[in-house]
C-alpha cells in the first residue's frame, strides 16, 4: 500500500515538476527583485523627470533630524488633481528610497461624503485642520452637469517642532523643488536657530487707552490682544527652540516708552476729546498704539496691528489685524529678520528696474489705492521665495554679500561707485547684469496731428567701461531676428511680426550647460547685441560661455531705431547671421583701477560717515575689501551679461512663476550663487516642449516631424491608417493559417 502511495506521489510529481519549478522559480526571482529593484530604478525620460534629483538624494540622505511628511488629499478628484496625488505618491516614495531612516511619510483619507459617517475619516480631517490644512472648492464634471465639491489638498512637512505646508498643492509644478526647499530651509533654520545668541524678543506695544476709545473705532477684542499674542509666542517658542522672549508695553502707564515708539516711528492714532453720548461721560483726547515688534541683534520688523483705511464715502476706517493667522504672521516675521535663507543683493536706485509689489494684504491696499507694483514685482516676488534680497545702493555695497543682481540702470555711477563694484568683484564675489544698450526716450510734441514715435540714444552709466576692461561690450542696438514674436491684436489686419521680440529656441541654447538643458525656448525683447575682447579676455586667462544667441536669422538695428512692425524689414539673406546674446565671464578679473588708483569719495554720498556725520573713507573701503589695500588681482568670480533689463519684467516673467522665462531667470540666478544643482532640478518641471522649426533642407523624417500640418495629417490620419493596414496583415495570417489546419485535417 505504501509503495503504491509514494508510486503515485512519483508520478504526480513526474508529471507536474516543469510546473512546480516554474513556481519556485518566479516566487525566488519575486523575492529578489523585490530587494534588488527597491533601490534601481531606472526613468526613461530624456530628463529624469520621475526620478529624483542628485540635490534631494543628498538632502534627504543627509537628513540629521526625523522629518515626517503628511498629505491631506481627497479621493475621487477630477483631472488634473487627482494626478497631482499620484505625482506625489511616486515622488514620496522615491524620497524614501533615497533618505536614511529620519525619513516618514503618510496619507491621509480626507473624503467627505454625503449620509457616510467614518470616525477614521473625521480624526483625518481634524488634523489637518489642525495643522491648518482646509478644503477649497473645486470644480468637477459628472453627467454634464458641473459641481463645486470641497476638496482637501495640502502637505504638512515636520522636522522636530518646525512645521511647513504646502496648502493648497493644485498642481506638480516646481513640486519636487518647493519640497527638497523646505526641507534645506528647516535643516538650516535649526542649525542657525541654535547657534543664534541671546534672545529674540517680541514686543507688543499696546496703550491701555485704545482699549477704552477701541469701541467708537468700531475694533472690538483690543483688550483680549495681549492674551492672544502671548499665546501665539508661546505656540511658536517650541520652533524656535525658546528663543522668543515675550513683553507688553503700555505708553499710557509708562510715557518712557512713547519715546520708543516714536523712534520706531510706530503708527499713532489721535483722538480730540469728546463726549460718550451712552453715559455722558467726557474721553479725553489722547493717542494710543498698537504694534508687534520683533527686536534680535540690532534688526527690527515691525507689524502694524491696526489697518487705517481710507473710504472715499464712508471716511477714515480701523480694522483690526486678524489674530487667527497672527502666529503665522509672527514666523514669517522672526524668518525675514533671521535671514535664514541665503543673502542676494539687488541694486536700487539708478534708474534700475523696481521689485517692489503691492501688499497682499487687502487693507494695505485699501490704505494706499495708489500703490503700484514695480516693473520687475514679479522677479522680485518670485527671488524673494528663493533669497533673502537686501536692496542696497551702489555706495552701499558690502563683502557679506555673495551675489549682486543689477538691472537696467539709466544713471550714471561715479568714479567712487565702479570702485566698490569693482572691488566686490575683485572679492571673489558674482555679479548679474542685465543690461540696455539703448535708453527709450519719450517721444517729441506731435506734429501735424500725429503722434511721434519714441526715440532711443545709447546708454552711458559708466558700468560700460568696466565691462569692456573685463573683456565684454554692450552694443547701442537692437537685435533683429526673423524667430520672433506674432502677434494678432485683430484677425481681420492679421498678424503682426515683432522682430525685435526674438523667440530663442533649444538649438540656440547652450545645452552642455545642465541648468539650461530642459529650458527649450523663451522670448526676449528689446535685447542688445554682446561682443567679447578675445584679446582681453586671453589676458586675463577667463573662462567665457554662451548661455544663448538669436537664430542664424537675426540682424543689427542700429541707426534711426524704429520698433514698429510696418517699418522694419529685414535685410538681404546674406546679412543674416546668428548673435550671441548672452555670457558668463568666469575667472580672476584685473581690476580697472589698478593702475588708477583709489577714487575720491562722493562728497554727496553719505556713505563712509562715522556717526557724527564725519567723512571716513576708509570705512567705507573696508566695507568691501576688509583690508587696507587695492586688490589689483581678483579671487575667481562671475560676471552674467545680457543686454536687456526687459528679462525680468512682469510682461516676461509670468505670476506663477513657471513659465520658460521665469526657470532660465532664476536658474541663472542659481548659476551664479553655486547652486546648480538646484537649478537642475528646477528646470526638471519645464513642461513647455516646443517643435523643432521647419527645415526645407531637412531630411524627409525631419521634414515631416517639423511641420505643424504634417504632424496633424500623421496623427489624425497615417497612424489610423497604419493602424488598419496591420490588422489587416494580422486578419490575413490568421485565415491563412487558418486553410492549413483544416488542409492537414481534412
Amino acid at each position: 500500500m505504501n509503495m503504491h502511495k509514494q508510486s503515485t506521489m512519483r508520478n504526480f510529481f513526474g508529471k507536474y515538476n516543469n510546473f512546480v519549478l516554474m513556481l519556485l522559480i518566479i516566487f525566488f526571482l519575486n523575492a529578489v527583485g523585490v530587494g534588488l529593484f527597491k533601490r534601481i530604478r531606472i526613468d526613461l525620460t530624456k530628463h529624469d523627470a520621475y526620478s529624483l534629483s542628485k540635490i534631494s538624494k543628498k538632502v534627504v540622505r543627509n537628513l540629521a533630524d526625523p522629518v515626517r511628511i503628511r498629505v491631506f488629499f481627497s479621493k475621487n478628484l477630477p483631472s488634473p488633481h487627482n494626478d497631482t496625488e499620484r505625482y506625489l505618491r511616486d515622488l514620496l516614495s522615491e524620497y524614501s528610497i533615497a533618505a536614511n531612516k529620519n525619513f516618514k511619510y503618510e496619507f491621509y483619507d480626507c473624503t467627505e461624503s454625503k449620509g457616510e459617517d467614518n470616525e477614521k475619516i473625521k480624526k483625518n480631517i481634524q488634523t489637518a485642520s489642525d495643522y491648518g490644512i482646509y478644503p477649497v472648492q473645486i470644480r468637477k464634471i459628472e453627467k454634464d452637469e458641473v459641481q463645486l465639491i470641497k476638496a482637501y489638498m495640502g502637505v504638512v512637512i515636520q522636522n522636530g517642532d518646525i512645521i511647513e505646508k504646502i496648502s493648497p498643492l493644485e498642481s506638480t509644478a516646481r513640486l519636487e523643488y518647493r519640497i527638497t526647499g523646505i526641507i534645506e530651509k528647516m535643516n538650516n533654520k535649526i542649525s542657525y536657530l541654535i547657534k543664534v545668541p541671546g534672545k529674540i524678543n517680541v514686543k507688543l506695544y499696546l496703550s491701555s487707552s485704545l482699549q477704552m476709545i477701541g469701541p467708537f473705532m468700531r475694533i472690538n477684542g483690543m483688550g483680549e490682544l495681549p492674551s492672544k499674542i502671548k499665546k501665539a509666542v508661546e505656540a511658536k517658542n517650541q520652533e524656535f527652540f525658546g528663543k522668543l522672549q515675550f513683553s507688553h508695553l503700555d505708553y499710557t502707564v509708562n510715557p518712557e516708552i512713547e519715546k520708543e515708539v516714536d523712534a520706531l516711528a510706530l503708527r499713532k492714532p489721535m483722538w480730540d476729546s469728546f463726549i460718550d453720548q451712552r453715559t455722558g461721560t467726557r474721553i479725553q483726547a489722547g493717542s494710543g498704539c498698537a504694534a508687534l515688534v520683533v527686536e534680535h541683534n540690532g534688526k527690527t520688523e515691525v507689524l502694524e496691528l491696526i489697518n487705517v483705511i481710507n473710504m472715499p464715502i464712508f471716511g477714515t476706517q480701523y480694522q483690526l489685524e486678524d489674530m487667527e493667522n497672527i502666529g503665522e504672521r509672527l514666523k514669517s516675521i522672526v524668518d525675514s529678520l533671521l535671514a535664514i535663507n541665503e543673502k542676494i543683493a539687488y541694486l536700487e536706485g539708478k534708474g534700475c528696474v523696481s521689485i517692489d509689489t503691492v501688499p497682499d494684504n487687502p487693507y494695505m491696499q485699501q490704505m494706499n489705492p495708489n500703490a503700484q507694483a514695480g516693473e520687475g514685482a514679479n522677479f522680485g516676488k518670485m527671488l524673494g521665495e528663493n533669497y533673502n534680497v537686501e536692496r542696497i545702493k551702489a555706495s552701499d555695497l558690502t563683502a557679506d554679500v555673495p551675489v549682486l543682481i543689477i538691472a537696467g540702470p539709466k544713471e550714471n555711477f561715479s568714479e567712487y561707485e565702479l570702485f566698490i563694484l569693482d572691488q566686490y568683484i575683485m572679492q571673489g564675489k558674482s555679479v548679474a547684469l542685465f543690461m540696455d544698450g539703448l535708453e527709450e526716450m519719450a517721444p517729441p510734441q506731435q506734429q501735424y496731428g500725429y503722434p511721434q514715435p519714441p526715440t532711443y540714444r545709447p546708454l552711458s552709466t559708466g558700468i560700460e567701461k568696466l565691462l569692456m576692461h573685463y573683456g565684454v561690450q554692450v552694443h547701442p542696438a537692437y537685435v533683429m531676428d526673423k524667430s520672433c514674436y506674432e502677434q494678432i491684436n485683430n484677425p481681420q489686419m492679421g498678424k503682426q511680426i515683432l522682430y525685435f521680440a526674438p523667440i530663442i529656441q533649444a538649438e540656440s541654447i547652450n545645452e552642455k550647460l545642465d541648468f539650461l538643458k530642459n529650458i527649450k525656448g523663451f522670448i526676449t525683447l528689446k535685447i542688445s547685441p554682446l561682443e567679447l575682447d578675445n584679446e582681453t579676455i586671453k589676458n586675463q586667462e577667463l573662462t567665457v560661455r554662451t548661455l544663448f544667441s538669436s537664430s542664424k536669422n537675426a540682424w543689427e538695428m542700429r541707426d534711426r531705431i524704429m520698433l514698429h512692425p510696418m517699418y522694419i524689414q529685414p535685410p538681404a539673406d546674406s546679412e543674416l547671421k546668428q548673435i550671441p546674446l548672452a555670457y558668463v565671464l568666469e575667472g580672476q578679473f584685473n581690476s580697472y583701477f589698478a593702475d588708477k588708483g583709489i577714487p575720491e569719495k562722493d562728497t554727496e554720498s553719505d556713505a563712509g560717515k562715522d556717526n557724527n556725520g564725519n567723512k571716513d573713507d576708509q570705512k567705507v573701503f573696508n566695507k568691501v575689501t576688509a583690508q587696507n589695500q587695492l586688490i589689483k588681482k581678483g579671487k575667481p568670480a562671475k560676471i552674467f551679461i545680457t543686454g536687456t533689463s526687459d528679462m525680468i519684467k512682469n510682461n516676461l516673467i509670468d505670476t506663477a512663476a513657471d513659465g520658460p522665462n521665469s526657470l532660465l531667470v532664476m536658474n541663472i540666478i542659481d548659476y551664479m550663487y553655486g547652486k546648480s544643482d538646484w537649478a537642475v532640478m528646477r528646470a526638471k518641471s519645464q513642461k513647455f516642449n516646443p517643435l523643432k522649426p521647419y527645415d526645407d533642407k531637412g531630411g524627409v523624417l525631419e521634414k515631416l516631424f517639423t511641420n505643424r500640418s504634417r504632424v496633424k495629417v500623421f496623427n489624425i490620419v497615417l497612424v489610423p491608417v497604419f493602424v488598419i493596414l496591420c490588422g489587416l496583415i494580422v486578419y490575413r495570417n490568421r485565415q491563412r493559417r487558418k486553410r492549413e489546419i483544416m488542409d492537414i485535417f481534412m
